[in-house]
């Protein structure tokens, strides 16, 4: 048998090498066994742990009552900002109530101004109603008084004619219809007839006071007139002796002679005492 003879150059043998490897196994199998039951116990826990928790609810409730009280200690804090928010929320209601009240007054104050305007407006109606019946009474008045003068101016110059034709019917010794009626028709004036051209000149003469509308009148309307003459061509009388059918024509005519007073004369220096012309409305 050979015996294994250590080499000088090999490295020298330590004792103990397989009594520490032995360990070494022994150690990891008892690890490994540890890890095994431990795993076990984690992932399948006993069912009777269940009933201890029941029993220990009332341990666990006393162990945990003081710690909400020191909770309730130090919370006052945060309370500060939900009872603000309450309080905010409670203002915010009137608000509302506030702002409606608002409207309200201004409502009625819109309302009061408004009718103060239409008051105001009334009352400036009514006082322009009254200036207005006020002017028109007074334009009343004024027309009367105009047409009462009138009138009077009218009569007086009637009268005035009247007493004229009187006295030249007294110097005439003739009565004052015998007077009127024997001229009526005739171009004669005292003492001989007139002359060719003065009936023209007198026409022409009342043209020149005429005031009358052609637009409103059909065809050509004419009216005789005669007319009764001082010497001095005052008139004494004047009508019309033959309508035109026209009354607003004839009127016309009759004013145009009345406002031609005095007569043109004629060529002997006195005007017809009597004289009849036809007027035209085209003449």
């Amino acid at each position: 048998m050979k015996h294994d003879t250590p080499s000088p150059f090999s490295p020298p043998r330590e004792r103990g090498t397989r009594r520490a490897l032995v360990c070494a196994v022994l150690m990891h199998t008892l690890l490994f066994a540890f890890l095994f039951y431990g795993i076990r116990w984690q992932s399948n826990p006993p069912a009777g742990a269940e009933a201890e928790l029941w029993s220990a609810p009332p341990e666990t409730t006393s162990k945990a009552t003081p710690a909400p009280a020191i909770v309730d200690q130090t919370a006052p804090a945060p309370h500060q900002p939900e009872q603000a928010e309450i309080a905010l929320q409670q203002t915010k209601p009137s608000k509302p109530e506030t702002t409606q009240q608002q409207q309200l007054a201004q409502l009625k104050q819109r309302q009061a101004a408004q009718k103060l305007q239409e008051r105001q407006q009334q009352a400036a109606q009514e006082k322009e109603k009254k200036t207005r019946e006020a002017q028109r009474k007074l334009q009343l008045a004024e027309q009367q008084k105009t047409l009462q003068a009138q009138q009077k101016a009218q009569e007086a110059a009637k009268q005035q004619r009247q007493a004229r034709l009187l006295a030249l019917q007294g110097l005439a010794g003739q009565s004052p219809s015998a007077a009127g009626m024997s001229t009526n028709g005739s171009s004669t004036g005292a003492g001989g007839h007139s002359s060719a051209g003065y009936v023209d000149k007198v026409r022409r003469h009342v043209k020149s006071n005429m005031a009358f509308s052609a637009d409103s009148t059909d065809g050509n309307p004419q009216a005789v007139v005669s007319v009764q003459c001082a010497p001095d061509g005052t008139i004494l009388n004047a009508q019309i002796t033959k309508t035109s059918g026209n009354p607003g024509w004839d009127d016309a005519v009759l004013r145009a002679v009345q406002k031609s007073d005095p007569m043109p004369r004629d060529s002997d220096g006195k005007a017809p005492s009597s004289f009849t012309f036809t007027y035209r409305l085209n003449d």
